[in-house]
């Protein structure tokens, strides 16, 4: 990261963020007498990320449990029938079957 010379309080606040560098050799660099308001600018610019945070926070939506979702088994139904009339409706549809086909030849 290269060192870029600053001029303003603002300017020495904003190298003590972005974290390049420990707060004390920047301060070194610093006038003495913009040590207070250096420090205030830092303290209010992130004041104003934890706010920004804070707020970004309150409309995120809230965490799902990681609880699988999965159905729960059901055994199927099983109808029962008759055997005997089912044998004797089957019987009955395969004849109209075979007595339509004998007329229409």
């Amino acid at each position: 990261m290269s060192v870029s010379v600053a001029t303003t309080p603002r300017a020495f606040a904003a190298q003590i963020l972005e974290g390049g560098y420990s707060c004390e050799s920047i301060l070194e660099r610093c006038p003495a007498e913009w040590h207070g308001l250096v420090m205030e600018h830092v303290r209010v610019t992130q004041d104003r990320r934890d706010m920004n945070v804070a707020r970004q926070q309150k409309f995120r939506p809230p965490a799902k449990p990681s609880i699988p979702q999965t159905a729960t088994y059901q055994e199927q139904h099983q109808v029962r029938g008759n055997p005997v009339v089912a044998a004797a409706h089957l019987a009955a549809v395969r004849a109209s079957i075979n007595s339509n086909r004998a007329i229409s030849q």
